[in-house]
């Protein structure tokens, strides 16, 4: 990303960061990108804010 990007980015939430970067450096479409964040944020509440079962967990699978 150039400078001018990298500042406005700056101002944003890192979901935003995430979302644009997966765009411009990634070359995914807005959907794609879209999608895989939502995956991401999804997996992050789930295991790092209390959300997920306390059930063992055997592997991390990504459809």
């Amino acid at each position: 990303m150039d400078q001018m990007a990298t500042e406005r980015v700056c101002l944003k939430r890192p979901e935003q960061a995430l979302y644009r970067e997966l765009q411009d450096d990634y070359g995914l479409s807005k959907i794609e990108s879209r999608a895989l964040t939502e995956r991401v944020l999804d997996w992050s509440r789930e295991n790092y804010k209390g959300e997920r079962a306390y059930l063992p967990v055997g592997r991390q699978v990504i459809r």
